[in-house]
């Protein structure tokens, strides 16, 4: 899933310098009617679990929340976009960051070489852990005033894939990744004034698989295997319109 998530990016990232290319002031009137363009960053909690008829298990890691929209409003009260949304586990963070840190101080070749790319690494390693990510998303926010202060609600749908980087403190233990699964994502927020806004998101996923456990009688038994995986969190966004 690595490879299709750095293409992906790389897409969202040619698009936006396309889309701000060809932008011309009258476009971002202040107004919310028209093209719109938003990003926003906070923190939240992902807790993902697995259970079925033999045995239940979950883990909980605190996340950093990233999330990208791009969409067209056709009133001042209603917009339609398309949403990347991503949330990085914090505890996978640390623990990359300490390795990193730890190879810088051997006093070695490979420690230099870690020394001169860290600027870069300790970011990237932000972004590019273990992950709860849904790189494709459609939804729609609703405003309850035409102009800010306005609060305000979003629905919406995609697919999102999902690290276990915790698998073996659970049971049934999970796959490593899941790397489809249909999301329902849902917020409300409050406009504190044009383009600033304070936000409450959360996406859940959810999978079944057939699978093969041994019971309490140490017999093998057949299974469904059920996985979940709901990411709340509470972000600052920004939003060009």
């Amino acid at each position: 899933m690595g490879k299709s998530r750095f293409l992906f990016k790389a897409i969202l990232v040619l698009l936006y310098l396309l889309f701000a290319a060809n932008t011309t002031a009258e476009t971002f009137d202040g107004k919310r009617q028209g093209f719109i363009i938003g990003a926003g960053i906070g923190f939240g909690i992902t807790r993902y679990s697995s259970s079925n008829e033999i045995s239940s298990g979950h883990g909980n890691p605190s996340t950093v929340i990233y999330d990208l929209r791009i969409g067209y409003a056709p009133s001042d009260k209603l917009q339609l976009y398309y949403v990347w949304r991503q949330c990085v586990y914090i505890p996978k963070i640390i623990e990359r960051w300490g390795n990193l840190l730890d190879d810088i101080g051997q006093g070695t070749d490979k420690a230099a070489i870690h020394l001169i790319i860290a600027p870069i690494a300790l970011p990237l390693i932000a972004i590019w852990s273990e992950q709860h990510i849904m790189p494709f998303g459609f939804g729609l926010r609703q405003y309850f005033k035409p102009e800010a202060p306005s609060l305000f609600a979003d629905l919406g749908a995609g697919v999102s894939g999902c690290s276990f980087p915790y698998k073996d403190e659970i049971v049934p233990k999970p796959p490593r990744n899941m790397d489809v699964v249909l999301t329902i994502v849902g917020g409300l927020g409050w406009e504190v004034k044009s383009h600033l806004s304070l936000e409450i998101h959360c996406m859940w996923g959810h999978v079944t698989h057939a699978g093969s456990h041994y019971n309490k009688e140490n017999r093998l038994q057949h299974t469904r295997d059920k996985y979940d995986v709901l990411s709340i969190a509470f972000t600052i966004a920004v939003c060009g319109y």
